[in-house]
């Protein structure tokens, strides 16, 4: 089932925390879960639109059509696998095992950094928070 931008409840929680965090939001959008969709939209926010950062919402599962975490390493330049690995040790405190199901991750791509968080609104809540702590260090040594 594809999802509307009117039942994206985690992604309009996303712009919501980018806005009232301070940082600009430059774009929104629900698209399919599509490799070559997502990794062609990275690009084009990284190159076209010159984001610092890019959050994606979703497609981050187990299922065949998350796709999400594959789109992300087709253009990756380099990994930050402490991000995955803070946030499923987060979120182990609230909802214990099923914590190792999260593929959460960050990457750079292009001196911009890149986070994919899983679909649920507590997810995006707690990623974010952990994103808002370290993007501005994170940003600074992805451009150096």
């Amino acid at each position: 089932k594809e999802e509307s931008s009117s039942d994206d409840i985690s992604g309009k929680l996303l712009c919501d925390k980018v806005k009232s965090s301070g940082h600009e939001l430059v774009f929104y959008s629900v698209i399919p879960d599509n490799m070559e969709i997502i990794a062609g939209m990275v690009k084009y926010l990284v190159e076209d639109k010159r984001c610092d950062a890019v959050i994606i919402t979703g497609g981050t599962g187990l299922s065949n059509r998350d796709v999400t975490i594959e789109a992300i390493n087709k253009i990756a330049e380099k990994h930050i696998p402490g991000f995955g690995e803070v946030f499923r040790a987060e979120s182990y405190k609230s909802i214990g095992s099923p914590a190792m199901l999260s593929r959460a991750e960050a990457a750079i791509y292009k001196g911009s950094a890149i986070f994919a968080l899983p679909g649920s609104p507590q997810a995006c809540e707690l990623g974010f928070d952990i994103i808002s702590r370290e993007i501005s260090h994170i940003v600074k040594h992805a451009r150096s």
